[in-house]
């Protein structure tokens, strides 16, 4: 099964670069890091991104970085926040696409789930996929074309 995250949200190697640039020159300028400790962290992240061959592995990269480089913690939580607000409004969609279509105690399910994901963190969202796979996909595909028209 692929990465849903992945899908609605793929994040570049430049992206990653990028950040992690953002992040470090922040926390130098706040004299939090030395400039010899930013010099590290950006060579390694520049050094080991060219390995990266797909944004599923790009994902699994910079969701390892922090082990590496605590510093880097607020760059995952950025990119976990953009991919938590696209898997939101596709589950938002998917709710208007199964009302739309008359079921209101699926629709109530569904956000039941979503709520209790949002309260503990505990829902698959596989199961939901389940439960009305054609409204689900056309969910997603809408959030991707906004991704796509979205896109420099």
């Amino acid at each position: 099964m692929e990465d849903l995250g992945v899908k609605l949200n793929p994040i570049t190697k430049l992206r990653i670069f990028q950040e992690a640039r953002k992040h470090v020159f922040k926390k130098m300028d706040e004299d939090i890091i030395t400039p010899e400790r930013a010099d590290e962290i950006l060579t390694y992240v520049k050094d080991s991104i060219v390995k990266v061959s797909n944004f599923k592995e790009a994902k699994d990269f910079y969701k390892g970085l922090p082990e590496k480089f605590p510093e880097l913690k607020p760059m995952v939580s950025t990119f976990e926040k953009e991919e938590g607000e696209k898997i939101d409004r596709v589950l938002a969609l998917f709710v208007e696409f199964v009302l739309e279509k008359g079921d209101f105690d699926l629709a109530g399910k569904i956000l039941e789930e979503v709520n209790e994901f949002h309260s503990k963190s505990g829902f698959n969202l596989e199961d939901i996929r389940k439960e009305s796979p054609k409204e689900f996909e056309k969910a997603v595909e809408t959030v991707e074309q906004d991704v796509e028209d979205t896109k420099p």
